[in-house]
């Protein structure tokens, strides 16, 4: 069975968008879509980036059911966003889990920043209250594994934010 259309949600993002691409290069025949909030500033740079490579690009909301359900179909739905309100870490077992707490924890020990976490306990109409992936079937169709780890990617990320601070400061940086 092939993939012929993949949804990718928080698909202008970081991890998003490289995976949309990641599919478009080794699937060139599926239907690659990014859904996208648009609530980061750099979700805008990645848009056009996707856009120039055959991915196409929808605004909208991984936690709006009225956004989803305007998706086109996918065969396979790839969860990348990054709503600070879930409470629970993706999942794909252990090699591949990173809860909230933790890569914040990694966050603070990358930067040196302490930056206090609390929690809300209001509950909204689109909270969701659990959140479990298993990336089995995504690993055996495309073969696609995590190259780097949390705290090697959360480092790179940094250096890219401070390679390219002066030059996207009024974007990343308020």
């Amino acid at each position: 069975m092939s993939l012929d259309r993949i949804l990718i949600t928080g698909g202008c993002g970081f991890v998003g968008s490289t995976i949309a691409l990641h599919f478009r290069e080794k699937l060139p025949r599926a239907r690659v879509v990014a859904l996208d909030n648009f609530h980061r500033h750099g979700s805008e740079l990645n848009a056009e980036r996707l856009r120039e490579n055959g991915v196409e690009v929808l605004r909208g909301g991984a936690r709006l059911r009225g956004d989803l359900a305007a998706s086109p179909a996918a065969e396979l739905l790839v969860e990348c966003s990054a709503e600070p309100s879930v409470p629970a870490g993706y999942g794909g077992g252990p090699a591949c889990s990173l809860s909230l707490l933790e890569a914040t924890a990694l966050c603070r020990q990358t930067t040196g920043n302490e930056i206090p976490v609390g929690v809300d306990g209001t509950p909204r109409p689109m909270d969701i209250p659990w959140h479990v992936t298993d990336n089995g079937r995504l690993f055996a169709r495309t073969g696609w594994r995590p190259r780097r780890d949390a705290a090697a990617t959360l480092a790179d990320t940094r250096q890219w934010i401070r390679t390219h601070e002066a030059r996207q400061a009024d974007k990343f940086f308020i």
